[in-house]
């Protein structure tokens, strides 16, 4: 059953069953990744790193996520730029005003980003020159830390090992049912600010 769901949402994708707008990286200078609804508990906002809840963000439907662009991490901390609610809630209140967060924090260990379907290069740092970790799979990284464009994901391996390494920004997807592989130019952020 849960097959043909996502067959379904894959043909809707596909043609035109929602907008294709929904898709596009709304913030390509940040990291983006994804709180996943089949989590139950609700995604806690806080007015700061150890500070005081402000809200409670349930999954509100079964094709729809709460995608965050993210400014920087601290501690497992992370500080939000924006947070929008996709693919299918595009008309949800909350998407009237996607800043609505802008420089509010989440703590969660629920953060997903996917890497390409066919696998890709990630790197032992946060810097292209850096030793490549080569992973040839589909894969769902859970956000450990942001520096600029970079993430640096966990990602669990079929022989119950875990891998840690950073995600370049052109190879991370914050959509569920897609790899994403997205046509973006290479931000000069990646080279020039982590290469040390």
């Amino acid at each position: 059953m849960r097959k043909l769901s996502l067959i379904f949402l894959l043909c809707l994708i596909t043609f035109g069953g929602y907008p294709q707008s929904a898709f596009k990286i709304h913030s390509p200078e940040f990291v983006e990744c994804y709180y996943p609804n089949e989590i139950q508990s609700p995604l806690a906002i806080y007015d700061g790193m150890l500070g005081n809840p402000i809200d409670s963000l349930k999954n509100i439907h079964k094709f729809c996520w709460y995608k965050l662009a993210i400014q920087s991490s601290e501690n497992g901390w992370f500080k939000i730029e924006n947070l929008m609610i996709i693919p299918g809630c595009e008309d949800h209140p909350n998407n009237k005003d996607i800043n609505r967060y802008k420089d509010k924090w989440v703590k969660s260990e629920d953060l997903l980003i996917n890497l390409p379907e066919f696998g890709t290069d990630l790197y032992k740092e946060a810097n292209l020159n850096s030793e490549l970790i080569r992973v040839n799979k589909f894969a769902k990284g859970i956000l450990l830390e942001v520096k600029g464009q970079w993430a640096k994901v966990r990602i669990d391996m079929a022989d119950e090992n875990t891998l840690e390494a950073w995600l370049k920004r052109s190879d991370q997807c914050a959509l569920p049912y897609t790899s994403c592989n997205w046509e973006i130019e290479e931000d000069s952020s990646e080279n020039k600010d982590h290469q040390q």
